[in-house]
């Protein structure tokens, strides 16, 4: 095998881990909306965002970390929603994906305004530095 059929192997690892350790999380969650008067798999939600941003990613040409991303856009709620710590995230995922999950996760003590301009802050420090 090459370097580079290793490295998209690796990379692939990453997304399916971040996909698993995100539906092992949300596993008995239910996310109420309009589609689904029942509700739906909370796994659902992350996946849709991921499948949303790396179809962005597709179009971007600057040097950036797009599998953190990727991964990041499967575990944007596991801290706000679930028994998951930014700890655990780190030592799972590495801190640039651990990084870029705080910087989404709603802060409690923040109003939906605040938590609004936090997280579009957060989109440009993590367009320039990832």
């Amino acid at each position: 095998m090459t370097k580079n059929l290793l490295g998209i192997i690796f990379q692939m690892n990453q997304i399916i881990k971040a996909i698993t350790f995100s539906a092992e999380k949300h596993i008995a969650q239910k996310r109420f909306d309009n589609k689904v008067r029942e509700g739906s798999p909370y796994i659902n939600h992350p996946i849709n965002v991921a499948n949303r941003v790396a179809k962005l990613l597709e179009e971007e040409r600057e040097e950036l970390n797009k599998i953190a991303i990727i991964c990041a856009s499967y575990l944007h709620d596991v801290v706000e929603d679930t028994s998951a710590t930014f700890e655990e995230l780190e030592k799972e995922f590495g801190k640039v994906v651990k990084e870029i999950v705080a910087g989404v996760t709603d802060n409690p003590k923040m109003d939906k305004v605040e938590k609004k301009k936090y997280k579009l802050e957060n989109v440009n420090t993590y367009q320039t530095k990832f």
